[in-house]
């Protein structure tokens, strides 16, 4: 794919699990969250429970803008941040994917921002999420209620995606997905981060994938150690116009 040096523009994005099971002492939090900050323009935060979380994300300060919905009363916990100067928020939203299981999994939530790359005039949709935990490791007594509703969460996420796409608009995703190496979204989008590298111990649990276009090109992608939480960031660059 050829993107030429006309209205284009480079930026980076990251996904990050801020782990908040158990939680992180404040001081951990911040760590991380400004480690991120300074790595990627355009974050996808997950585990963002407490709301100190949030309040460390918002003192990134006033440079930055963020989508945090609430579900009711409920804070969902997987908000998106974006440098302003280099983004426009023209749209957001979220999907519940599922109810929780009282001690099992929390309630499963994708979320998304519409954003307008300032540089190049060109739109993207960039989705976040984090799938229920142990529906692909050593069996358990509810591994068939984990794995039943993260089938559900990706069939959800697929569809989503595919709208997007109809639209003709750029999507990147991103995540924890809790599953090791495997192409969640099957041949649909290209997988930015490798999938044998791994990203929580020797697992690749969390992922960064685009909707493949002429408008939007990977140039690179790692996976970020030094988090305070059991999660590594990944970060992607892309090249848009």
């Amino acid at each position: 794919m050829t993107i030429t040096a006309a209205h284009r523009s480079t930026f980076k994005t990251a996904t990050i699990n801020v782990k908040s099971n158990p939680v992180m002492g404040q001081r951990q939090v911040v760590h991380d969250v400004r480690r991120a900050s300074h790595s990627a323009g355009l974050i996808g935060w997950n585990e963002i429970g407490p709301a100190r979380y949030r309040e460390a994300i918002r003192d990134l300060g006033p440079s930055w803008g963020h989508y945090m919905p609430h579900d009711g009363g409920l804070e969902i916990p997987n908000p998106i941040s974006w440098k302003k100067d280099v983004w426009k928020k023209e749209d957001a939203g979220f999907l519940k994917t599922h109810n929780g299981l009282a001690k099992v999994s929390p309630n499963r939530y994708i979320t998304w921002v519409k954003l307008k790359n300032r540089a190049s005039g060109q739109e993207i949709v960039r989705i976040n999420t984090h799938l229920v935990s142990g529906a692909w490791s050593d069996h358990k007594p509810t591994t068939a209620w984990r794995r039943e509703h993260w089938k559900i969460h990706m069939q959800k996420l697929d569809k989503m995606v595919a709208h997007f796409k109809s639209q003709g608009l750029q999507v990147i995703v991103g995540g924890d997905f809790n599953r090791d190496s495997f192409e969640v979204l099957g041949k649909k989008v290209a997988y930015d981060n490798k999938l044998n590298v791994g990203t929580h111990g020797h697992s690749t649990l969390d992922y960064l994938m685009h909707t493949r276009s002429s408008h939007l090109k990977k140039l690179e992608a790692h996976v970020q150690h030094g988090y305070a939480s059991d999660h590594d960031a990944v970060v992607a660059r892309y090249a848009i116009r």
